[in-house]
């Protein structure tokens, strides 16, 4: 309870009295649904996962909202799964790695969590891992998808091997003279 010279008032929930003298909010990451709290104890942290974010004197616990890397409710809170982040305090989905990163982790706080995918490998939007680029293609980071060689070229390459760069169309070699290719990825004849 607070005096005001004349009369007391009770606190509100998400606050707590300070010996009589002021009524103070309850800090970051907690929450209070007492009216009349007399003590800082009566402010009880979030649940694991969740947050106030920045808000202060919180007065339910569904004020507490899943953390960053985090969705759902306060009841709940799932990690983001791999291949996507969430850089806020909230309920707000998960978001998705864009096209040519990847991100093997859970519970990813930030955009940086999706690295890009190295020479010769994709991936599409939200993938967990980078798959390196099949033979008869080549593969810029930035893409989602293998590029196939154009018609009448090739490329016999393991692009898994990271001595070679599947990277540009410097990947596929045309057909020799006198052969003939069947398929991008195969052996001339």
């Amino acid at each position: 309870y607070l005096a005001d010279g004349i009369s007391c008032k009770q606190c509100g929930a998400g606050q707590y009295s300070t010996e009589g003298v002021s009524c103070v909010s309850c800090a970051e990451g907690h929450y209070s649904d007492k009216q009349g709290a007399e003590a800082q104890s009566a402010c009880v942290p979030c649940p694991g996962n969740t947050s106030t974010g920045t808000a202060t004197g919180v007065a339910t616990l569904s004020g507490c909202l899943p953390d960053a890397g985090y969705t759902g409710d306060y009841n709940s809170p799932e990690p983001c799964l791999p291949g996507t982040y969430k850089e806020v305090v909230g309920t707000k989905a998960c978001t998705t790695c864009v096209a040519g990163k990847a991100s093997a982790g859970r519970a990813q706080s930030s955009s940086s969590g999706c690295t890009s995918c190295g020479s010769g490998q994709y991936s599409g939007s939200g993938a967990p891992s980078c798959t390196p680029c099949p033979a008869g293609s080549y593969c810029p980071t930035t893409e989602a998808a293998p590029i196939p060689c154009a018609k009448g070229w090739m490329s016999l390459y393991n692009h898994s091997d990271s001595e070679f760069n599947a990277s540009s169309m410097l990947a596929c070699s045309e057909c020799p003279a006198g052969s003939f290719c069947p398929a991008r990825d195969a052996a001339p004849q």
